[in-house]
């Protein structure tokens, strides 16, 4: 049948196979682009929040070790003595609060910091393999203070990934390496607190009100 003179002639026309190929290359080459800030977004949203709970945790654990060693205590008769050394700090503090009114716990308390690989059977304990990298940050607690303030309570792991841990002992004049109250008749004025990562330090000060000296220098 012939056409109407001034009738348009109506054409059908689709997609050929290369134009659908062409056009599912550029919606996955814009969906992978999508995926890829989506996931760089979230990688470093997880980077920041682990940073956050770090920066909190070594805040929290200097803020305790400042409290405890504010409080540290000794006895005339050299019973209940203070021990320190570059690496490790065992004290008596007044700092310990009973959870139950009526409990066989003492108002004083043997703690300990020290850095250390993990120990078998330990709270939070990893294998051997796993920490030679780094080290562990470690507490000691008596509950029941003795004659030995170097043995005995529960060990807790605190956080890894140290290189160490250094405490300094002032005395008034100087800042010292090692502290032995039995020695020096009295507490140390103040302790400096050296936390050591790979990457950063950080430190606090506490000063202890028992010190023998009433002067610091920095």
């Amino acid at each position: 049948m012939k056409q109407k003179k001034g009738e348009t002639e109506k054409v059908s026309k689709g997609f050929t196979l290369i134009e659908i190929l062409i056009a599912v290359a550029i919606v996955s080459l814009i969906l992978t682009i999508i995926y890829g800030s989506y996931a760089s977004s979230i990688d470093t949203m997880n980077y920041t929040r682990e940073k956050m709970e770090a920066f909190s945790m070594i805040r929290l654990t200097l803020n305790r070790m400042n409290d405890e060693l504010t409080s540290s205590f000794i006895s005339s008769d050299g019973h209940l003595k203070f021990v320190g050394e570059e690496g490790k700090v065992d004290f008596i503090s007044s700092s310990h609060e009973r959870i139950f009114k009526n409990s066989k716990e003492y108002d004083l308390v043997e703690v300990s910091y020290f850095t250390g690989a993990a120990e078998e059977g330990a709270s939070g304990s990893e294998s051997l393999l796993a920490r030679r990298e780094s080290l562990f940050l470690w507490r000691r607690e008596d509950r029941t203070p003795d004659d030995d303030i170097l043995e005995g309570g529960e060990k807790e792991k605190l956080m890894e990934g140290l290189e160490g841990i250094e405490f300094k002992y002032y005395d008034g004049e100087e800042w010292r390496d090692e502290w032995d109250s039995k020695e020096e008749k009295g507490l140390p004025q103040a302790v400096k607190i050296t936390l050591k990562f790979p990457d950063k330090e950080f430190s606090t000060m506490a000063f202890i009100p028992l010190g023998k000296s009433e002067i610091i220098k920095k």
